[in-house]
C-alpha cells in the first residue's frame, strides 16, 4: 500500500497515550519503541470492528488481542499485555474510533421503567487510571513475595474455565442423571476452581525471597503454595486482589434531574462501568 496513490489515505494515529504499567511486565517493552515517550493509537477498521462482533472471538479473547494488534502496532505481543492496562488501552481505543464522550443510559430507581441518559468523558477516566501503581512486593513475616500482574492471555484461560465449568454445572440440571454421577461432577468442577485460583495466584509471584536466598523457579514456587500454610496463601491471595481492585473503574455518580426527584428517585445514582468489548463498540 505504501507505493500506491491511496497511502496517503490511510490511518495515521489518532491519539497517543500512557499505560498504566508504564511498560513494565512486557516481554517487549512498547515504550522502548516510541520517540514520544507514548503508544499511538490507530482508529478501527471496518473489518476491527465486525471481529469484535464474532462471538466465539469474543468468548477467546482473540477479539481484543486483533483489535490491539491492528490499532497499537507498538505493542508486539497482545496476549502479553497485562490486564491492569487493559481498561485503559480499551478506553483508548475506543476514544481513537468514536471519540472522548459516550453516552450511556441508567434505569431510575424507585420510577419502574424510568431511564436516564448520561454522557461519560472518557478522557477523564483514562487518566485516573494512568495514577494507579501496581506494587509488586508484599512482605509476610519472613517472606517477600514478588509479583506481577496476570496477562490477556492468563486472563482468558481463567475466563474459559470459569465459564465451562459454570456451563457443565447448569447441564446438571437437565440431564437424566443419578445422584452419585452429579456429586462426582460437582466435585471435580470445584477440584478445577480450585486448582484454577491457586495457578492464578502461582502466574503472579514470579519471586519468593527468603532470610537465606530467593526462589525464582517457577515449579518450587507452586510446590510451595501447595504445602504452605493456609493463612500464608490466603494473605497473598488477598494481596494480589487488592492489587487488581486497584486498577478497577469507580462506579459513577449520576445527578438525577430535580423532577424525578420530587417523584421519589434518589438525587444520584451510582452505577459501575463496565467495558466489555460486544457492547463498549457500538
Amino acid at each position: 500500500m505504501s507505493d500506491s496513490i491511496l497511502a496517503k489515505y490511510t490511518r495515521q494515529p489518532k491519539i497517543y497515550t500512557k499505560l498504566p504499567s508504564g511498560g513494565m511486565f512486557y516481554e517487549v517493552n512498547p515504550f522502548e519503541k516510541s520517540s514520544t515517550g507514548e503508544i499511538p493509537v490507530y482508529s478501527m477498521t471496518a473489518r476491527d470492528e465486525m471481529i469484535l462482533k464474532t462471538p466465539d472471538a469474543l468468548m477467546n479473547g482473540e477479539s481484543i488481542a486483533l483489535n490491539i494488534k491492528s490499532c497499537m502496532p507498538l505493542i508486539e505481543d497482545p496476549y502479553d499485555v497485562p490486564i491492569i492496562d487493559l481498561d485503559a488501552i480499551i478506553i483508548a481505543l475506543r476514544i481513537a474510533t468514536y471519540g472522548e464522550k459516550m453516552k450511556l443510559t441508567v434505569g431510575v430507581p424507585n420510577l419502574e421503567n424510568e431511564e436516564l441518559d448520561y454522557e461519560i468523558d472518557l478522557r477523564v477516566i483514562l487518566d485516573e487510571l494512568m495514577d494507579r501503581k501496581w506494587t509488586n512486593t508484599f512482605k509476610y513475616n519472613d517472606l517477600v513475595f514478588h509479583s506481577k500482574p496476570l496477562t490477556l492471555k492468563d486472563q482468558n484461560i481463567i475466563d474459559l474455565n470459569t465459564f465451562e465449568t459454570t456451563r457443565i454445572v447448569q447441564a446438571l440440571r437437565v440431564q437424566d442423571l443419578s445422584e452419585e454421577e452429579k456429586n462426582k461432577i460437582v466435585k471435580d468442577s470445584f477440584r478445577r476452581i480450585t486448582d484454577s485460583n491457586l495457578n492464578l495466584v502461582v502466574k503472579q509471584i514470579v519471586a519468593i525471597e527468603t532470610p537465606e536466598g530467593t526462589e525464582t523457579n517457577p515449579t518450587a514456587i507452586a510446590d510451595f503454595f501447595n504445602n504452605t500454610d493456609s493463612k500464608v496463601f490466603g494473605a497473598v491471595l488477598d494481596y494480589l486482589t487488592e492489587q487488581k481492585d486497584n486498577f478497577s473503574i469507580p462506579d459513577r455518580q449520576v445527578q438525577v434531574p430535580k423532577g424525578l426527584v420530587e417523584q421519589g428517585a434518589p438525587e444520584t445514582i451510582s452505577t459501575p462501568l463496565i467495558f466489555n468489548q460486544s457492547n463498549f463498540f457500538v
